[in-house]
């Protein structure tokens, strides 16, 4: 494997709507890279990816045929990992539940940027969080050129819960690629 920044996978026997999930958000991820895990156990799963540290890797859970959580564990030199927590999914909205029911086309790009949106309020986002998600999904601020675009923009807002973060993926022509709130773990509110 080539080092990424992002593994993603999901448990055994992911649903449609997951393996959709999954393959949305490595596209739009430049940093991440997405794997099936086949019949790997979760030992030789942690030993294959602690040989990329540094990076990060998500597995994505479902429940009723829709991804509900991601288990983010980094793993660093030293064979060192830290368990970063399972961060429960909602409202997660696929390209496949828009009305034209499309297929969404993502062009290559190498980063993606914060774009500020009229989304919910962000000063209600708990700063330590918005910071692990930026860093976990490689998200940056853009430059303050105003001619600047980007193929692939994600904005952020706040979620309607106490703590969460709702992340919509636009294209540049304004499209929705996917969107999902993340919660932080209970014992890291």
């Amino acid at each position: 494997m080539d080092a990424y920044d992002i593994y993603l996978t999901s448990t055994r026997k992911p649903s449609k709507r997951t393996r959709t999930f999954l393959k949305v958000l490595g596209q739009l991820l430049p940093t991440s890279f997405k794997f099936n895990r086949g019949h790997l156990g979760v030992k030789m799963l942690y030993q294959d990816i602690g040989e990329q540290a540094p990076c990060i890797l998500g597995i994505v859970r479902s429940r009723k045929g829709n991804p509900s959580a991601i288990h983010l564990l980094g793993f660093l030199k030293d064979d060192e990992a830290n368990d970063y927590g399972v961060f429960k999914l909602e409202k997660v909205a696929l390209p496949s539940d828009s009305d034209e029911g499309r297929k969404v086309s993502v062009p290559q790009f190498d980063t993606l940027y914060l774009r500020r949106s009229s989304m919910n309020p962000v000063p209600s986002i708990s700063q330590p969080f918005l910071d692990f998600i930026k860093k976990v999904f490689s998200i940056q601020d853009p430059p303050d050129d105003d001619d600047f675009t980007s193929p692939v923009w994600v904005e952020i807002g706040a979620h309607h819960s106490s703590s969460g973060i709702h992340l919509r993926f636009v294209t540049r022509k304004g499209k929705k690629c996917l969107s999902f709130a993340i919660l932080p773990p209970a014992d890291k509110e």
